[in-house]
């Protein structure tokens, strides 16, 4: 019983709307940073740089806990790919 609770809470977990607004604004940073040459891998340096500060991006509930550090990963994942088709689209016109 205890399990299948723990499993249902870790499913139903979701980024409050300032952390979004966070991870976002993290991501154009590092895209926009004129010294950034590779932009694959942007997503490691994201959460690279998310992991060491993250009780400044109010990520502390997110750390320690392996089922939300995978909902984080793919939320960056996803804002990271966002970002490269908004430079991609910016470098284009």
């Amino acid at each position: 019983l205890l399990a299948d609770l723990q499993i249902r809470l870790e499913t139903t977990f979701a980024l409050s709307p300032e952390q979004r607004t966070n991870i976002r604004i993290v991501a154009g940073d590092l895209m926009f940073d004129p010294s950034r040459i590779t932009f694959t891998t942007l997503h490691f340096d994201m959460a690279d740089r998310l992991r060491q500060e993250r009780e400044a991006f109010k990520l502390t509930n997110i750390y320690g806990n392996p089922a939300r550090e995978c909902f984080l990963t793919i939320c960056i994942k996803r804002q990271c790919s966002s970002i490269r088709n908004s430079f991609r689209e910016l470098v284009r016109a």
